[in-house]
């Protein structure tokens, strides 16, 4: 996968995550949207075992327009990528 199509995708669902959080402050919704693959891929980089939210997106609900809590989340999909890049494939 090209460094560039990551970033790509990875920007455009942290955009559609920033988005979704600054109308209606949940996640939820955002990951209903997704494909079943997506959201089992997704899920655990966001939400805990008992379905309450991470730290990066409790912050990124408190201010979704702040590009630095929109990296901190880009960052966690980054790694996820980086360490698992099959899990990205048909996406």
């Amino acid at each position: 996968m090209e460094p560039l199509t990551t970033s790509a995708m990875i920007g455009g669902i942290v955009a559609y995550l920033g988005g979704k959080l600054s109308k209606d402050k949940s996640i939820g919704s955002f990951i209903s949207e997704f494909s079943e693959a997506t959201v089992n891929w997704i899920k655990p980089l966001f939400l805990k075992d008992d379905g309450s939210e991470k730290e990066a997106i409790q912050k990124l609900k408190e201010k979704p327009e702040s590009k630095a809590r929109q990296n901190a989340v880009k960052s966690i999909l980054e790694m996820e990528l980086e360490d698992n890049p099959k899990k990205a494939e048909g996406f």
